[in-house]
């Protein structure tokens, strides 16, 4: 089956099949990532993470919204996420976990292990450099003052005219070798 489209391979396997359930395992994980509540945002330096098992959650959107439990399961298949009391009762009265997708929550606390400390630490490291370099540009004694658009127009055209000299006098050696 010759096409043209994009995701060709797909559509020969027999049906539709979305981007995301093509992408490899650690593709998926990088995905299942949620915003971090604004306490943690600035304990951290940094606005998401991956969610995992053992996390606290906060819902932000949805039928259970500001609902707060902790994740159970990560399904990284569906994109979705289980969060304890987070439930909907069926018709035969029993209860049933509600998967949601991580956007739809707000990391309120996290499971900390050996590697989740390794992430937090690296990238609350590049959030301090950040931090320090933009206050370091934006501090008042350390302001240098920037070319103002005359001067570097005119510095512009100055090199502009020595480049032309330059390539005048190549062109007479050249004429005046050739001449000779």
């Amino acid at each position: 089956m010759a096409t043209n489209s994009r995701y060709s391979y797909y559509a020969s396997v027999g049906g539709k099949m979305s981007k995301n359930n093509s992408k490899s395992l650690h593709r998926r994980k990088k995905t299942m990532s949620a915003p971090l509540s604004s306490e943690l945002r600035e304990r951290y330096g940094f606005r998401s993470i991956s969610v995992r098992e053992g996390d606290k959650v906060r819902l932000t959107q949805g039928e259970f919204e500001d609902v707060e439990g902790e994740v159970s399961d990560v399904d990284t298949d569906s994109q979705r996420i289980v969060i304890e009391g987070v439930e909907t009762v069926k018709a035969d009265e029993t209860e049933v976990s509600n998967p949601v997708h991580p956007s739809n929550v707000e990391i309120t606390g996290l499971e900390k292990d050996r590697m989740r400390e390794k992430i937090i630490e690296r990238r609350s490291e590049g959030g301090k450099e950040w931090r320090e370099e933009t206050s370091e540009e934006t501090e008042p004694e350390e302001f240098e003052e920037t070319e103002s658009a005359e001067n570097k127009i005119e510095r512009r055209s100055k090199n502009g005219e020595e480049r032309r000299e330059e390539t005048s006098e190549e062109t007479e050696r050249a004429e005046s070798k050739e001449g000779s």
